[in-house]
């Protein structure tokens, strides 16, 4: 237990477990409002919901890729945490 616990704790400090929970988080709150957004402003019956449903899946998939470069690099990109190498 102690070498398990001394090289998860090496290779997964508390910070990053917090940057992940936060991401997800965030991804979270990002798609329930797109998809709600566009439910609420859906028109022209079944055929109108299918039409916003697509649009809020497409809308989520690029919000979702900006949003993880933008949150990977501003959360990772100013702490030292992962090293590459040395």
């Amino acid at each position: 237990a102690g070498t398990f616990a001394h090289y998860f704790s090496l290779f997964l400090p508390p910070v990053d477990v917090f940057y992940s929970l936060l991401k997800a988080w965030i991804f979270a709150a990002a798609i329930a409002l797109i998809h709600c957004y566009y439910g609420y402003n859906a028109r022209g019956g079944p055929v109108g919901v299918g039409v916003a449903v697509g649009k809020a899946i497409r809308t989520s998939i690029v919000v979702i890729l900006v949003l993880n470069f933008a949150l990977s690099a501003l959360m990772w990109g100013i702490a030292d945490t992962v090293r590459i190498a040395g």
